[in-house]
């Protein structure tokens, strides 16, 4: 497959709207994928996981329980998506001290948060998780993984902190070649969002309808 970025972002947004999260969540996730796989990261695989996990829980579940302290998750993995909003909403207080977050589902998905919150403070941020580390300042990202299952498995710990080298950052990408597999997850989870067919769209779309012209 070969997409263009805007035609991933489109899905992406709809695919959230369609596991559940707000319009304006699902937007955050469609800009997230586009950031993703603009950064050489395979976006639409991560973010399929991350719904999969989303759906038909509870979105408070996933959410941190406050901004100050560690955060963890209440009963299943915390999701990226929200956890990584409140990252960006809040960079400039945890900023000094770094952040610890436990039990967070597909951690590279808040990397385009970390981003954000990197451009608005002028620094480079690491995350770092098992056999990951992943290093932003805004507007390129590096990434060290120990193979590309990581970035879709969950993380028990995540440790966000100002600071890091830059080394040997991903080339950047206009298109993107999503799996075939996870791109048919995001149309599953788009496919809700669509107005069912009404006995008066039917017609409408049926030539004649019911009227017999003979």
């Amino acid at each position: 497959m070969n997409l263009s970025l805007n035609e991933v972002e489109v899905m992406g947004k709809r695919a959230a709207r369609g596991a559940g999260y707000s319009w304006g969540m699902a937007e955050e996730a469609g800009r997230a994928v586009h950031w993703l796989c603009a950064s050489g990261i395979d976006g639409v695989s991560v973010l399929a996981s991350v719904l999969v996990h989303a759906d038909g829980q509870d979105m408070a579940e996933l959410a941190p329980r406050m901004l100050s302290g560690d955060w963890c998750a209440n009963k299943v993995d915390l999701c990226p998506l929200l956890a990584g909003t409140a990252l960006s909403d809040s960079a400039s207080f945890w900023m000094a001290g770094g952040k610890r977050i436990q039990d967070l589902a597909a951690p590279v998905m808040i990397l385009p948060f970390l981003a954000s919150a990197a451009r608005e403070l002028g620094t480079k941020v690491t995350a770092e998780w098992e056999n990951a580390r992943a290093v932003t300042d805004g507007f390129a990202a590096a990434l060290t993984l120990r193979d590309a299952r990581v970035l879709t498995e969950p993380s028990s710990l995540v440790i966000v902190s100002a600071g890091g080298e830059l080394d040997d950052p991903l080339a950047p990408q206009y298109r993107a070649k999503p799996d075939a597999a996870a791109w048919t997850v995001l149309k599953r989870f788009a496919g809700r969002t669509y107005a069912p067919d009404t006995e008066g769209s039917r017609l409408k779309g049926a030539g004649a309808g019911l009227t017999d012209n003979d």
